[in-house]
């Protein structure tokens, strides 16, 4: 841990007196008149943990953990400058630490949490982590911390020259606990963040749609019989679809280079080989993503058929009705992903349930247009009479019972 301290002294010397430096001035702090620290304050939530200094002068230094970088920002005058410090696993010791941290500040006047700050930075945490420290408790290693005169006499209380700011050196609490133990806190700025990027997820998600439906009316426009074919696969034969797409991935890079390969040995074929490679792309992206499709048509069409053997009525257009109702119920899956995307754990295993479902469907998909030779073979398709309407594909009417009058001529029972 020696040699983390000396790394911490030599970073912060140096990039202080930088004079490209995002924190410099034209010269050092340490040797300006530099003012001393006015208030400090800590915002921690799930997704972000900040810890800002004002200084008697009305300049602000903050350091921010967030989305896995660490950002530290000065204004000066109303400028504000900014920089990437590290950046850290959510997850790990340097992002626990931190936490830790400024769970301290509730408790702390500004001069002791500059002290705390040092005594943490003189620790350290993980080797691995002893250049990341140092440049994150740079910004406020430059700083001034409150001179001896001007503290109270009793060590505690504000200073009489920041008692209409003490309240900027409190974090917000679910606790009115008068020791500060540590509590689990939550704020505005974290819940506005964590909204902002479901929304940002939703309105993602709803173009996702949009475009998928898009190109789901493309194919049902100009290739509704294959269409047909692919989904009356998939859902006839689910699993043997899913085996062969699953076994169809890993030969898709062998025989892209098998491919090239062969037209690599004539004169000619060397000239086609970017077009080549860009067809094959071309082609394995619509198998996937016909596939895709198609799966969504057969769960759109399982619903809507049972749905008019109930004898519901049902308006017109259903190779796109298909389409809509399927991608509807398909990317139903993402929205535990994307609503509860900022609770760590939560968010994590809803995040990962989608991902696999979606790529056992995709890979269903796939693998009933390989069986399918995109469509133009329905060996694995329903044997249906297609002259039979929709509304009879799922439910067979009641015979009529008949009787059998003294002529021999059967009639209806009456």
């Amino acid at each position: 841990m020696r040699n983390a301290s000396r790394l911490l002294a030599l970073t912060v010397l140096s990039w202080a007196g930088q004079p490209g430096g995002a924190y410099s001035q034209t010269t050092p702090l340490a040797k300006q008149a530099s003012p001393h620290i006015a208030a400090h304050s800590a915002t921690i939530s799930s997704a972000v943990a900040s810890l800002e200094f004002e200084l008697s002068n009305g300049d602000i230094v903050t350091v921010s953990f967030t989305r896995g970088e660490v950002r530290g920002e000065r204004t000066v005058g109303g400028t504000t400058t900014s920089k990437v410090l590290a950046r850290y696993d959510p997850d790990g010791d340097l992002a626990t630490a931190w936490w830790s941290l400024l769970d301290q500040s509730g408790r702390l006047d500004p001069t002791e949490m500059l002290e705390t700050i040092r005594r943490w930075a003189a620790a350290g945490t993980a080797s691995s982590d002893a250049e990341a420290v140092a440049n994150i408790v740079a910004p406020f290693l430059v700083l001034e911390a409150v001179p001896v005169a001007e503290r109270p006499a009793n060590g505690s209380g504000p200073r009489p020259d920041t008692q209409s700011s003490a309240s900027s050196s409190a974090v917000v609490r679910e606790s009115t606990d008068a020791q500060y133990s540590p509590v689990v806190r939550r704020d505005r700025s974290g819940l506005s963040a964590a909204a902002s990027q479901v929304g940002e997820d939703v309105i993602g998600l709803l173009a996702s749609f949009a475009s998928l439906c898009a190109l789901g009316f493309g194919l049902v426009f100009f290739a509704p019989r294959q269409l047909e074919v692919v989904a009356d696969t998939v859902r006839q034969s689910f699993w043997r679809s899913f085996l062969a797409g699953l076994f169809a991935q890993p030969l898709i890079i062998p025989l892209l280079g098998m491919l090239v390969l062969g037209l690599a040995l004539t004169v000619v074929g060397i000239l086609v080989i970017p077009f080549a490679i860009a067809a094959f792309v071309v082609a394995t992206a619509l198998g996937v993503l016909g596939g895709y499709l198609a799966v969504a048509h057969s769960v759109g069409e399982t619903y809507l058929r049972h749905k008019m053997a109930r004898g519901n009525v049902v308006g017109g257009w259903l190779a796109y009705r298909y389409i809509v109702y399927g991608l509807a119920a398909l990317l139903a899956i993402w929205l535990p992903a994307v609503l509860f995307s900022w609770v760590p754990l939560a968010g994590k295993v809803a995040m990962t349930s989608a991902v696999l479902v979606t790529w056992m469907l995709a890979t269903a998909g796939l693998g009933a247009a390989v069986l399918s030779r995109a469509g133009i073979r329905g060996t694995f398709t329903r044997q249906l009479d297609r002259a039979l309407s929709d509304e009879y594909l799922y439910q067979t009417p009641a015979a009529t019972p008949v009787t059998e009058s003294r002529d021999g001529i059967e009639r209806p029972r009456q």
